[in-house]
């Protein structure tokens, strides 16, 4: 480093440059790996959605009562289902039906929360 009107630095300017940059790379470095194990551990730590998440009871059809069908049958039956599927026969198997009766959909809606637990 060159004198400037007989004074020294006290630090050199390339010393503190390289010091700060090496000190931001390991920051960087350092958050980098721990957003990386983040990712990870939010990945693995995550349920698999449940069948009948799939159900979309917002369009209350016949197709509900098929999918919904479907799938409680895969699944391991609980209390019930064949009763709940006795009442959904006369909305399914025809080209056309009586509206479905919202006491059906709300014996679903409970059918899923036993069997969800």
């Amino acid at each position: 480093m060159e004198k400037i009107n007989d004074i020294e630095a006290i630090i050199p300017s390339e010393i503190e440059y390289y010091t700060t940059m090496l000190v931001a790379l390991l920051i960087g470095i350092i958050l980098l790996v721990l957003l990386l194990l983040w990712n990870f551990w939010k990945k693995r730590n995550k349920k698999p959605p449940h069948p009948f998440d799939s159900l979309d009871f917002s369009k209350v059809n016949r197709d509900l009562l098929y999918d919904f069908t479907v799938i409680a049958k895969k699944l391991k039956p609980c209390d019930g289902l064949e009763e709940l599927l006795e009442r959904l026969k006369p909305y399914k198997y025809k080209r056309e039906s009586d509206p479905i009766d919202p006491k059906i959909i709300e014996a679903i809606r409970e059918y899923i929360q036993r069997c969800r637990q």
